[in-house]
C-alpha cells in the first residue's frame, strides 16, 4: 500500500483563528478518544441475515432466526414483503448476491421476488427449489450516499404465502440466508487514544453530537491520505437547512499549522460529521471552547448551605403500589378523588412532581429501585433474569447498619426466585396468586409488631390492586365503575384479548376499564391510609420515614398499547413519588426537577449519613427537597438539568429511553441502521403524540448520545443470573398476565 502526502485542512468558509488573547481553553470533544460514543456507519460488503447481528438492518417483515439441519442459520421473511437497510458513502452502481430457499405449498407458492431500492424497482429474479445463490446489478440512480431501503416483495404464481405448520402463526414467503455486496468495505473506523489518531476506513461516517458554546473551534493538526477517495467534514444544527462543509484536503497546501474553525456563532447542538470513501489518518482531532464557557455557574442568586435536620428514624417503610400512573392521583389533580390518603399524608410530606420509572413492568423497576442501578447495569430485565448478588440493595445497606429489614410482597416477580430477597432479614411472598393490599398490610404489621425497639427497622410492602386483573370489590366497585359492566371485562383473558385485537377499541371499552382501574386504586388508597393510622396508633407516625412510590404506571391504549411493558411512554413511566421525613421536615415541598426511582437509594443514604457507594449513577435529592421548601436558591451541583434514563428489555421489546429537561426520546435500537426514533417536547406535548424526530435530527442524535455514554460508563458488567421457573411461580405470574 502506497502512503500519499499528508494533505492538510484549508480554510474554505468559515476561516481558522486563533484563541482569544489570554483565554485558556478547555477540549469539549476529543474526536479520538471518545470515538466510542460516535454515531458510526460503515459499508458492508457481508450480512448474515440468520445472525442477531444482523437484527440491527432488517426493518419489517422478518421472522424470528432459525437454524437448518445443516447449521444454516436464515430468517423467514414473511407476508408480502422484507425490508433492511444497508448504508452507501457515496452513489456508485452495485451488485446485490443473496443466498435464499422458497416456501413452496399446495395452495399457494412463491414465484420469485421483486426487489426495490428506495422505492424504485431495479428487478425480479424468479427462484427455484431448494437453496440457490442469485445476483442483479443495481444502478447508481436508485442509491444515494447514507442509508437505503432495500426491499423484496414476494411474488406468488397462486394465492398467498402460507403459515408453514399448523402452529406457526407466520405468513412465510422466502427463508434467507445471507446477501453481499462485492466491492464494499468492511472496516470500522478506530481510534489511537494515546497518539490522539482518528483512522477513517473506506466507505465509513462518524457523526459526533455535542451541546457547542458559541466560541466553540474544531482544531485537527493534519489529515493523511492512505488510500484514494473522498473525504468531507461538516457541521449540521437543527436549525440549518442542510449540511455545511467545513474543509476539503488539499493535495497542494502546506502549511503545517494545526488548522481551526469556528463552529458557529450560537450556542446550540451540533452534529460534526467525519465521512470518507477512503482510508485517512485524522491527527488530534478535537473541539476546544474557552475555560470560562466550559465552566457551569450556578444562577446568580443568593445561595445558602445545606442543612437538614436529620434524625434516626425508628422505622423506615418502603410502601410500593404496583402499576400506580402518576395522572390518576388526587394529587396531581385528577378528575377524581382516587387517592385521599395519599392526599392526607401529602401534608406532611415531599411531593415529587416529575418522578421517572427506569422502566415499565415490575422487575426491572424494583431492581433499580432497590440497587440504585440501571436495568441494563443489574440485568434482572427480562422473564428469567434473577437479581445477581454481586449488587448491595438498600436492605442490605440497611442491614448493615443495624436496621431490622423485612418484606412482603404481592408481586410474584419480586420474590426470593428472583433474587429480591438479599439483605431482609424476614421475606415474606403472599400466599395466592393477587393478594389484597390489605392481606399484605396485615401480615406486615405483625411482623413489624414482634419487633423490638432496639434498633430501627425496615419494612418494604409491595401491594398490587391496580394491577390487572381490575377486579375491584365494593364499595369501590360502585362508586367508579357503571353497574352495566361485564364480568369478563378487565380479567387478563380480556385484556389478552384486547392486545391482539388489530382495530382500536370502542371508547366506551377504554372508560370501563378505566373506571374499574381508578376503583382498584381507590381501594389500595384505603389500606394505605389505615396502614398510616397504624402506625399513628403506636406512636410511629412523627419519627418514621415513609416513602410511597410505584414501579410504574398503567397504558390504556394510549400509545396503541395495553397494560405494561410494551412502551416507555409517560402513562407507564410517570410515577407518583411521596417521602416523608421524621417530623414532617419537607412538608409542604414539591420538586419539580424531574427525578428518577434511582435517586432513592442515594437520598436515604445520605439523609442516614451511611457512606455512598461511587458507582451509583443517581444523586442524592436532599438539596432539592430543602431548595424546594427554602426561601433562598441553593446550589445543587449545577443550573442544568440531568439526563434520566429507562429501558424496556421484554421478551422481544427492546427500547431505551431518556428525558433531558422538556424533551424526551425514545429509541429502538442505539446502533445500527433501523432506529426507530420518536422525540416529544414535554413542555409542548404532555402526551407525547406528535414525534418531532425528524424536525429536530440533531437533538435526537444528541440525546442518542446520552444514552451511549451511559451504557459506556455504567455497563452491564456483572451479568443476571438466570432461572428456571417452577411450576407454582409460572401460574403465579400468568395470573397476573405476564408470560403470554
Amino acid at each position: 500500500m502506497t502512503r500519499h502526502l499528508t494533505w492538510l485542512l484549508p480554510l474554505l468558509i468559515w476561516g481558522c483563528s486563533t484563541p482569544s488573547d489570554g483565554e485558556p481553553e478547555t477540549v469539549l470533544l476529543d474526536l479520538a478518544a471518545d470515538l466510542d460514543q460516535a454515531d458510526i456507519l460503515s459499508e458492508r460488503e457481508f450480512l448474515d441475515i440468520g445472525t442477531p447481528e444482523a437484527r440491527a438492518f432488517l426493518t419489517r417483515g422478518w421472522s424470528w432466526n432459525e437454524k437448518g439441519k445443516g447449521g444454516t442459520t436464515f430468517v423467514w421473511g414473511f407476508r408480502h414483503s422484507s425490508d433492511l437497510d444497508f448504508f452507501l458513502a457515496g452513489e456508485r452502481p452495485l451488485e446485490l448476491h443473496f443466498r435464499c430457499i422458497p416456501y413452496r405449498q399446495t395452495d399457494g407458492s412463491i414465484d420469485g421476488v421483486a426487489i426495490s431500492v428506495n422505492g424504485n424497482p431495479v428487478g425480479e429474479v424468479a427462484l427455484q427449489r431448494g437453496w440457490q445463490e442469485y445476483e442483479l446489478v443495481i444502478s447508481a440512480d436508485s442509491l444515494r450516499a447514507g442509508v437505503n431501503r432495500l426491499a423484496f416483495h414476494y411474488l406468488w404464481t397462486t394465492g398467498e404465502a402460507g403459515t408453514g405448520q399448523d402452529n406457526d402463526k407466520r405468513q412465510v414467503g422466502v427463508a434467507w440466508d445471507w446477501l453481499r455486496f462485492p466491492g464494499l468495505g468492511a472496516e470500522q473506523p478506530t481510534a489511537d487514544v494515546e497518539s490522539g489518531v482518528l483512522e477513517l476506513t473506506p466507505g465509513s461516517r462518524v457523526d459526533f453530537f455535542f451541546a457547542a458554546t458559541a466560541d466553540a473551534e474544531l482544531v485537527i493538526d493534519s489529515v493523511e491520505q492512505i488510500d484514494e477517495g473522498e473525504i468531507e467534514i461538516s457541521t449540521l444544527t437543527d436549525s440549518d437547512r442542510g449540511p455545511r462543509l467545513l474543509a476539503i484536503p488539499d493535495a497542494g497546501s502546506s502549511d503545517h499549522q494545526p488548522l481551526r474553525w469556528h463552529l458557529g456563532a450560537e450556542s446550540g447542538l451540533v452534529r460534526l460529521r467525519l465521512q470518507s470513501r477512503g482510508r485517512y489518518e485524522v491527527s488530534r482531532p478535537r473541539v476546544f471552547v474557552s475555560e470560562r464557557a466550559a465552566t457551569t455557574t450556578p444562577d446568580a442568586l443568593a445561595t445558602r448551605p445545606l442543612s437538614v435536620p436529620r434524625t434516626d428514624p425508628p422505622l423506615i417503610l418502603l410502601y410500593l403500589i404496583d402499576t400506580l400512573r402518576a395522572d390518576h392521583l388526587s394529587i396531581s389533580d385528577y378528575l377524581r378523588e382516587t387517592t385521599p390518603g395519599l392526599s392526607s399524608l401529602v401534608t406532611n410530606a415531599v411531593v415529587f412532581e416529575d418522578a421517572i420509572a427506569q422502566s415499565s413492568w415490575t422487575k426491572p423497576t424494583v431492581a433499580s429501585l432497590l440497587t440504585g442501578h440501571l436495568p441494563w447495569m443489574h440485568g434482572a430485565q427480562d422473564v428469567q433474569d434473577a437479581l445477581s448478588g454481586a449488587f448491595t440493595p438498600l436492605a442490605a445497606h440497611l442491614q448493615d447498619a443495624g436496621f431490622r429489614t423485612g418484606a412482603f410482597s404481592a408481586n410474584g416477580y419480586v420474590s426470593e426466585t428472583f433474587g429480591f430477597d438479599h439483605g431482609f432479614d424476614h421475606f415474606a411472598l403472599m400466599a395466592g396468586f393477587d393478594a389484597p393490599s390489605g392481606q399484605v398490610q396485615a401480615e406486615a404489621l405483625r411482623w413489624l409488631a414482634d419487633q423490638d425497639d432496639a434498633s430501627g427497622v425496615f419494612l418494604y410492602i409491595h401491594t398490587i390492586d391496580p394491577h390487572a386483573p381490575y377486579d375491584p370489590a365494593d364499595p369501590f366497585r360502585a362508586r367508579f365503575a357503571d353497574d352495566g359492566i361485564e364480568p369478563v371485562v378487565g380479567t387478563i383473558g380480556f385484556m389478552r384479548a384486547l392486545a391482539h385485537e388489530k382495530q382500536p377499541p370502542e371508547p366506551t371499552t377504554i372508560e370501563s376499564l378505566i373506571d374499574l382501574y381508578d376503583a382498584e386504586i381507590a381501594a389500595n388508597d384505603q389500606q394505605l391510609a389505615e396502614m398510616i393510622e397504624a402506625l399513628k396508633s403506636q406512636n410511629l407516625y412523627d419519627s418514621s420515614l415513609i416513602i410511597v412510590v410505584s414501579d410504574h404506571g398503567e397504558e390504556f391504549f394510549d400509545h396503541g398499547s395495553w397494560t405494561h411493558g410494551r412502551t416507555l411512554h409517560r402513562e407507564v413511566l410517570n410515577v407518583p413519588l411521596v417521602i416523608k421525613f421524621p417530623n414532617s421536615w419537607g412538608a409542604g415541598g414539591r420538586v419539580r426537577d424531574t427525578v428518577q426511582q434511582i435517586d432513592l437509594l442515594p437520598t436515604l443514604l445520605d439523609y442516614l449519613e451511611l457512606s455512598q457507594p461511587d458507582e451509583l449513577p443517581g444523586q442524592s435529592l436532599l438539596c432539592a427537597i430543602q431548595q424546594s421548601i427554602a426561601d433562598a436558591y441553593l446550589s445543587c451541583g449545577t443550573s442544568e438539568p440531568r439526563p434520566v434514563f429507562a429501558s424496556v428489555h421484554y421478551h422481544h421489546n427492546h427500547q431505551v429511553g431518556v428525558v433531558l429537561g422538556d424533551w424526551k426520546l425514545l429509541i429502538r435500537g442505539i446502533s445500527g441502521l433501523n432506529r426507530q426514533a420518536r422525540l416529544f417536547n414535554r413542555r409542548q406535548d404532555p402526551d407525547e403524540l406528535d414525534n418531532l424526530a425528524d424536525q429536530y435530527p440533531v437533538r435526537v442524535g444528541y440525546l442518542t448520545t446520552l444514552i451511549r455514554r451511559e451504557m459506556q460508563r455504567r455497563p452491564q458488567e456483572v451479568g443476571s443470573e438466570q432461572v428456571e421457573l417452577d411450576e407454582e411461580t409460572a401460574e403465579r405470574l400468568e395470573a397476573l398476565g405476564y408470560l403470554n
